[in-house]
């Protein structure tokens, strides 16, 4: 099984926190994949862990961040 993922460590990426913009830097990625008998079908998630100002993120849905502010607020 080959995953691949959107976004890579070291790339700078944006974000929502506190209802503001953020710009972070990933420096790591979890990936999960499973069969989960409830939902009938194979599941995968990744998410990713950013370090911004000082801070990390905790754990970041894939579908949460972006490559550039624009795209994010154009996803609002």
């Amino acid at each position: 099984m080959t995953i691949e993922t959107k976004y890579n460590q070291g790339e700078t990426v944006c974000f929502m926190r506190d209802n503001m913009v953020r710009s972070g830097t990933v420096i790591g990625i979890t990936t999960r994949v499973g069969n989960y008998e409830r939902d009938k079908q194979q599941q995968t998630g990744t998410e990713y862990y950013l370090k911004c100002d000082g801070f990390d993120s905790g754990a970041v849905p894939e579908n949460k961040i972006f490559k550039t502010k624009e795209a994010l607020l154009q996803s609002l």
